[in-house]
């Protein structure tokens, strides 16, 4: 015969194993019921914040008939999917305008940077055909090649780098063109 403490002990046991799915179903429903509550309030505040701009976009006449199902839902939410278009339509409307008015507002610096010797940096590809065309002295002098370099370095491009594009941008003529002209006859 068991111990008084083991009868108990075996009671408290067989209650946990009871209970314990029973908490966790409706732990879970809780969430899930208070997640779908906010989800959908937040759903119809985006949706009417969203409104008039909805608008705008639609009387552009330029809304597609595969965006057309997307705008509904923004306007009329019937489930999660509007806070997450919301969301995102939000997001790319607020950044832009914030976006351009910083722009606005920092124009006058970045025009005053731009006079500042340094500001400008030609793409590669306009520096190579600048070496080729002979603007920093004769193409394959040390001149050149060391003014290529300091032009280059402000892109990232180290010294082995500018050897490599020179080498890579060098016009090579494919042996089918080559040959037939180098065994043209002269006189003709």
């Amino acid at each position: 015969m068991a111990l008084i403490s083991e009868r108990i002990n075996a009671w408290v046991e067989d209650r946990i194993t009871a209970w314990k799915e029973r908490l966790r179903g409706w732990a879970i429903s809780v969430i899930s019921l208070g997640v779908e509550a906010f989800v959908d309030i937040m759903g119809k505040k985006v949706a009417q914040q969203l409104k008039p701009a909805i608008d705008k976009i639609e009387a552009t006449g330029a809304v597609t008939p595969e965006i057309q199902p997307i705008l509904d839902e923004l306007r009329a939410p019937s489930g999660e999917a509007a806070l997450a278009f919301g969301h995102q339509l939000s997001g790319a409307l607020v950044s832009g305008a914030i976006g351009s008015l910083i722009d606005w507002l920092l124009r006058p610096f970045i025009t005053a940077l731009s006079k500042v010797p340094g500001f400008y940096l030609p793409r590669s590809d306009i520096l190579l055909t600048c070496y080729y065309r002979g603007l920093f002295g004769t193409p394959g002098t040390d001149e050149a090649r060391n003014r290529l370099k300091q032009e280059m370095s402000g892109w990232g491009i180290s010294a082995q780098g500018v050897d490599i594009l020179l080498h890579s941008s060098k016009p090579l003529f494919p042996s089918e063109v080559v040959g037939p002209l180098a065994l043209r006859d002269p006189e003709k």
